[in-house]
């Protein structure tokens, strides 16, 4: 048993952490990583068939924004998903920015790359949300399902900021 009495921050006096952590208190905890994920994933897109460049792919990033989007963002991070293969397609690219509203800006408009005037761009660069490997399950098998049925069902689309369904 633990002897002792427990401080504030849930600490015994010794300094070795309370073990007997209520239910309650480790749903939060996992609650809170979460909400985290969630956020840190909303401020990301993930673009797919971009080249591949030896140095930072900030500046490509940046002119695609730019002369497609006419946008430009006040910051973005950009890192390159697996290990480097000199294979026919480039590794997927997350693209990160400071803020939620941007990345959803960039999703919304994201169709406009069909029609751009730049046919590399038009055929092999997509732009897509940051999804966990358990949402990119679900799409997969949504699209699958529209595919068999002949495309009769509605895109349902999923709002990320309200969490609601938008058909």
């Amino acid at each position: 048993t633990v002897s002792g009495s427990l401080n504030r921050s849930g600490k015994s006096g010794s300094g070795a952490p309370n073990v007997n952590r209520t239910l309650a208190d480790v749903i939060d905890n996992s609650l809170n990583r979460l909400h985290a994920e969630r956020e840190k994933r909303a401020k990301s897109i993930i673009i797919s068939g971009m080249p591949e460049r030896d140095d930072d792919d900030v500046p490509p990033v940046l002119d695609l924004l730019q002369c497609e989007f006419n946008f430009v963002p006040s910051h973005v991070h950009c890192r390159r998903f697996g290990v480097q293969n000199n294979g026919p397609r480039p590794r997927l690219l997350q693209v990160s920015f400071d803020n939620k509203d941007d990345a959803a800006w960039v999703i919304a408009n994201a169709h406009h790359l069909r029609r751009s005037r730049d046919s590399s761009v038009r055929e092999y660069i997509f732009i897509n949300r940051n999804l966990t490997s358990h949402e990119r399950s679900l799409a997969f098998a949504e699209r699958q399902q529209r595919r068999r049925l002949g495309h009769r069902l509605p895109i349902r689309r999923v709002n990320p900021v309200r969490r609601c369904l938008v058909l």
